[in-house]
């Protein structure tokens, strides 16, 4: 009988996760960045991402490792995500010279505010990031933040993105890549023909992935679990990987990548 009732409850954990998953479907590319944008513009998640204990945090051990990786220690740096300002000081504190992208323009006045506060001085660019414009070879380092490219709903709109990214870079620049990875995130074949059947009824997000979902139930994330598709598509994206590393205690990966040579 208990093992009945452990069935029964592994079976509930997971229908749970799969009706979740539905809130996806009737929203469209558009829809789920509005969704994000709005979660991150309440008054509270702008406090929280921009609180001085987090400015002292600076950068993480992983991307300390990352950019141990990088041959460059000064230049132009575009920040993908500049939240309240950590990745932003972290990076402007080794020397960068850092603009700093997020869809928020308080969280980049923060942002500002914060740098200013350390000594530092980064400018800032109010643009949602899978629609990146930026003048053409003007950075030596493009910088995802914390799983940032994860958040780009739809691998041809996050392919996009990479090509955006590739004419920001100066020849020679790098992109550093961070985003979620979840081996457990591929759903089955049935679950994913009964989300393109509703998604063709709601008229929804036409293009769904396995790993689609609704993180916390506050912003949209992909999560990547199949290394060969994401390395197909930074190469589509027009680059070729350094290094990748996945760590799956964390849900998480990144990749140095760099702009193949179209000459």
């Amino acid at each position: 009988m208990g093992k009945k009732r452990l069935a029964l409850g592994h079976f509930a954990i997971r229908l749970g996760r799969f009706i979740q998953s539905l809130a996806i479907v009737p929203m469209s590319p558009n829809d789920l960045v509005e969704f994000s944008r709005r979660s991150y513009s309440q008054a509270q998640r702008i406090e929280d991402w921009g609180r001085d204990a987090l400015m002292a945090d600076g950068l993480y051990p992983g991307e300390e490792a990352m950019l141990s990786r990088i041959p460059q220690r000064s230049g132009p740096l575009l920040l993908l995500g500049g939240g309240g300002g950590r990745d932003a000081i972290g990076l402007a504190r080794h020397g960068f010279t850092v603009t700093a992208v997020d869809f928020v323009p308080e969280l980049l006045e923060c942002a500002k505010k914060n740098a200013t506060r350390h000594g530092l001085s980064i400018q800032v660019l109010t643009q949602e990031i899978s629609l990146l414009d930026t003048p053409v070879a003007a950075y030596d380092i493009v910088w995802f933040s914390q799983r940032l490219y994860s958040t780009v709903p739809t691998k041809q709109r996050r392919i996009t993105l990479l090509q955006r990214v590739g004419r920001a870079l100066s020849p020679g620049g790098l992109a550093v890549c961070q985003f979620h990875w979840d081996i457990n995130a591929n759903r089955s074949p049935q679950k994913m023909r009964t989300l393109r059947r509703l998604v063709r009824m709601t008229f929804g997000l036409h293009q769904i992935e396995p790993g689609d979902q609704l993180w916390q139930q506050r912003e949209y994330l992909h999560a990547f679990h199949d290394e060969e598709l994401l390395k197909a598509e930074f190469a589509a994206g027009g680059f070729e990987i350094l290094h990748l590393e996945f760590f799956p205690a964390y849900m998480s990966g990144s990749a140095i990548l760099r702009k193949r040579n179209t000459v």
